[in-house]
């Protein structure tokens, strides 16, 4: 069984980038690379962590990054980028778009520091 270590300091960075654009989170809205979204990614906390790791959006494939060639699913990414379970990037995902709004960048600084996903606030 592979033990996982939670990124904190990507989970700090999505924190930032939240905190000084709130603007930037919304994980209802598309960033991509035209604006008929034939290719996206949600300006969530899996997107942002996908962004922050150098990642970006396929052309073509909703919900898919490239890097180096290289194409994965953003849910994959984003969970081995912050060092968390599929489950865990689920559960952070659900909680996060119905408890907090886009503004609690001390959720994340206290998920970075140990709390558990899903009870921070």
């Amino acid at each position: 069984m592979t033990t996982l270590t939670r990124n904190a300091d990507l989970f700090r960075q999505i924190a930032d980038q939240i905190e000084n654009d709130p603007e930037s989170y919304n994980d209802g809205e598309y960033i991509g690379l035209d604006t008929f979204a034939l290719c996206r990614i949600t300006a969530g906390i899996a997107g942002w962590a996908c962004l922050l790791t150098g990642w970006r959006p396929e052309r073509g494939w909703p919900a898919y990054v490239v890097k180096g060639g290289e194409s994965r699913h953003i849910d994959e990414v984003a969970a081995e980028a912050l060092g968390i379970t599929a489950d865990e990037l689920s559960k952070l995902g659900a909680w996060w778009n119905y408890h907090a709004d886009g503004s609690d960048a001390d959720a994340l600084r206290r998920i970075a520091d140990g709390a558990p996903i899903g009870g921070a606030r």
